[in-house]
């Protein structure tokens, strides 16, 4: 075949390894390994350069996937995905808010497969039945069983961005002033806060549940350390914004939410630090 420029497709690629691993770096090895075993390949039959490139990526995914469930089940506390900045580059369109790649957790590698090929790239049934060569009735089967898993987990629909920059503000003010008084009314009576340190630094090893629970919490940590200067900004991540917080200048934490309506029903704070990676 003549010379295909393959690195056309790296972005592409890139979309579909991050949103089936939920690591940056991992996303970016597995988008190099395709490219080599592409420059390795007997390539004479190749007709759909794109499609070869996605089983390949996709298997090498799958294997991925396998490895790390072991990793995640013995993981220190939570594991939340790392966030993806704007700058690192996803188009809008292409990006899963992060309330739902963290429910893609709780799919198996092949589900999640199924619906992120679906669910971000609109690709039929009988497309992903190729890509990941089973028959288009498995697929629906998979994508019918992915769907349902998501649902259970309570997914919102996204909030308006205007409504979900407000909720944050308010919360990164009543951080700031160390005054979370009046935070609780922002929260739903069933409100859940996920942390993950990833045992490098301190945070909840078990999710936090109710708005009382969460405010005595977060007034607790604001206390430790009269000294700390905390700041904070928003910025944009996952398709939405979240809130990146500075202790005495220093990156710290990444936190987003999931709004239900016009409140906060879940909270994701993310402070393993190998996991805040700003462009």
């Amino acid at each position: 075949m003549p010379p295909v420029d393959i690195y056309q497709y790296k972005s592409y690629l890139f979309t579909i390894a991050y949103h089936m691993l939920g690591e940056v770096p991992a996303a970016e090895d597995l988008v190099q390994d395709t490219f080599e075993t592409w420059l390795q390949a007997d390539r004479s039959q190749v007709k759909e350069v794109k499609a070869y490139l996605s089983r390949i990526l996709i298997n090498k995914a799958l294997a991925r996937l396998e490895q790390v469930k072991k990793q995640r089940e013995v993981y220190k506390g939570i594991w939340l995905p790392q966030p993806l900045f704007a700058e690192q580059g996803l188009p809008e369109e292409y990006t899963l808010e992060y309330a739902l790649l963290f429910l893609l957790e709780k799919l198996n590698p092949y589900e999640r497969a199924v619906f992120v090929l679906k669910e971000v790239f609109a690709y039929s049934h009988q497309q992903i039945a190729d890509t990941l060569q089973i028959t288009s009735d498995n697929c629906r089967q998979l994508f019918h069983r992915a769907k349902e898993k998501v649902r259970k987990g309570g997914l919102q629909q996204p909030a308006e961005v205007a409504k979900q920059q407000a909720l944050l503000n308010a919360l990164l003010r009543a951080m700031h002033e160390k005054d979370l008084s009046q935070l609780e009314e922002f929260f739903w009576e069933d409100i859940v806060m996920y942390q993950d340190g990833g045992g490098k630094v301190a945070a909840a090893l078990k999710p936090i549940y109710g708005g009382k629970n969460i405010r005595k919490f977060l007034k607790y940590i604001l206390q430790l350390d009269p000294e700390t200067l905390l700041e904070g900004k928003l910025i944009w991540m996952n398709g939405a914004w979240g809130i990146l917080f500075y202790l005495n200048s220093v990156p710290d934490t990444v936190g987003t939410v999931e709004i239900d309506g016009d409140k906060i029903r879940n909270l994701f704070f993310i402070r393993n630090p190998d996991k805040i990676i700003l462009p």
